[in-house]
């Protein structure tokens, strides 16, 4: 009698596994589309969609163009360029579709050169028109571009400085930004 108990505690324990498995195969399975985000803002973007299937976000570097797995369906997605939040939909569908981040309207850009002659590294943080950026400055320096505009700036060079910073786009050449312990200069090459 001892094994007839251990066989019906056995089928029993299997037909449980089997009603809990069923709903699992039968579960629908999604195929995926292949959709490519075309990055043309002039910035690398945090780029979200929400929507139907999963919600992915993706990094998309400026000027690529990334191919990513997605769930069909409608998505609505928001990214930050361009000194704002830029919101839309999409319909992930058959085939490959592309999702075009628009460059930004008027973006003009100013090259920089921040020539640091202190002797040691150090931080420069710029905030304006065009966005609030923080650089990492190693001894000799080191090349930025920045939206055009007026910014005004703070740096842990030699002591606390600070002052405004004029990044013009209308200069062939970039403006050199030098930096020693005695003061800063600004001057087109």
């Amino acid at each position: 009698m001892r094994l007839g108990k251990k066989w019906i505690v056995l089928l029993a324990t299997l037909a449980l596994l089997l009603v809990a498995a069923v709903p699992a195969m039968a579960a629908p399975r999604f195929d995926t589309v292949n959709v490519n985000v075309e990055n043309r803002t002039g910035s690398s973007v945090q780029l979200k969609f929400n929507g139907d299937g999963d919600n992915p976000a993706f990094f998309v570097g400026a000027e690529q163009t990334l191919a990513v797995e997605m769930v069909p369906g409608m998505y609505s997605y928001r990214y930050q360029a361009c000194g704002r939040t830029n919101i839309g939909t999409f319909i992930a569908g058959s085939g490959e579709p592309t999702l075009v981040l628009k460059k930004c309207a008027g973006l003009a850009l100013s090259n920089i050169v921040i020539d640091n002659q202190t002797g040691s590294p150090f931080i420069v943080t710029l905030s304006g028109t065009g966005g609030l950026y923080g650089f990492w400055v190693p001894p000799g320096g080191i090349t930025v571009s920045l939206p055009a505009g007026g910014y005004a700036f703070t740096a842990n060079a030699c002591g606390t400085s600070s002052g405004t910073l004029k990044a013009s786009a209308s200069l062939d050449q970039p403006l050199i930004w030098t930096w020693t312990c005695d003061g800063v200069t600004l001057a087109a090459d």
